[in-house]
């Protein structure tokens, strides 16, 4: 089936001129919004749209989808300051195909000479007249937001700054040189544990034990995060390396909360059903009673510890109570 898009020659940028043949002529003039800023809106028109592929729903389509990642490889491939271009998460399509809600993430590893302009002028995505915001995500990547709230997540990175990513699942779409065997071993060096279970443990339980004393002090916002954003992870990493799945579902090894539902439902029940941060705080020192035992730091004495100081705090927070 021929590509909807061309491996080389012209693609559409209506705001920054032609980029022809993989230049980048017109990179630079226009006027991208970072650092939380949206971007400013412009005038063009197009005999092809990409990214605008709605279903019924407002949802995006699956063939719109996989149209915007040929368009990407086509301009990586055509790109001479392009070394490569590799597909994370759910675009690598490994165990799994993007659905509705899945973005677009992926790397683009560049001369080092072109770094700077390709992370900072987003003009070689698709349809750029309907980027509504870009910004800064992290020191190498840019997060870019259509007007249908479809999500663009790249870095940019060097050759020689490769190494320094984490990966799990991904596929190398363009590779000139040798990408693969350098993404394979960045895979095997971002499995292995580089914490041990009792240190990720003491976390969990400093975590608690700050949240419970801000909870009880009436810091409601500041105790959440703690105990439902920092505590929560330590603890569902801990699950996921010491407990065998409910399901088939494979967990993310980079992000503990990742399809934890799906392989842990039960678990995933108990901790989506505590409706106030006490009720959450409470089943998460139960779990770690019931599932975690074989870390020899988890003790009857910390346990206690933590459901006294959570106690304490609830009086303090709701007296009536």
């Amino acid at each position: 089936m021929p590509s909807p898009w061309p491996t080389s020659g012209t693609w559409r940028t209506s705001c920054t001129g032609t980029m022809t043949g993989g230049t980048r002529a017109g990179r630079g003039r226009r006027p991208w919004a970072l650092a939380g800023r949206s971007a400013r809106g412009c005038s063009g028109s197009s005999t092809s749209r990409v990214s605008s592929g709605l279903d019924s729903l407002g949802l995006v389509k699956p063939e719109t989808y996989q149209r915007f990642t040929e368009h990407v490889r086509s301009w990586a491939v055509a790109d001479p300051d392009v070394i490569g271009l590799v597909a994370v998460g759910s675009m690598a399509e490994r165990d799994r195909s993007p659905d509705e809600w899945s973005d677009h993430d992926f790397w683009v590893v560049a001369g080092a000479e072109a770094v700077a302009a390709i992370r900072d002028d987003p003009s070689w995505l698709p349809d750029d007249d309907r980027i509504i915001l870009v910004y800064d995500e992290t020191e190498h990547g840019r997060n870019v937001i259509y007007d249908d709230g479809h999500l663009i997540e790249f870095a940019v990175f060097a050759h020689e700054e490769l190494e320094i990513t984490r990966a799990n699942d991904y596929r190398v779409l363009v590779d000139k040189a040798d990408l693969e065997t350098r993404m394979a071993a960045i895979v095997r060096a971002s499995a292995r544990h580089d914490v041990d279970e009792a240190t990720i443990f003491g976390r969990f339980v400093g975590q608690m034990v700050i949240g419970l004393t801000r909870y009880g002090r009436g810091e409601l916002l500041s105790a959440d995060s703690m105990i439902r954003k920092w505590a929560l992870e330590n603890l569902l990493t801990l699950i996921g390396r010491i407990l065998p799945p409910e399901t088939d579902t494979r967990l993310d090894n980079l992000d503990p909360r990742r399809r934890f539902e799906a392989a842990f439902p039960v678990l995933g029940e108990r901790l989506n059903d505590a409706a106030t941060l006490s009720g959450a705080a409470a089943v998460m020192i139960d779990i770690a009673e019931e599932h975690l035992a074989g870390v020899p730091s988890n003790t009857e004495a910390v346990r206690a510890t933590l459901r006294n100081l959570l106690a304490r705090a609830a009086r303090a927070h709701d007296p009536d109570n």
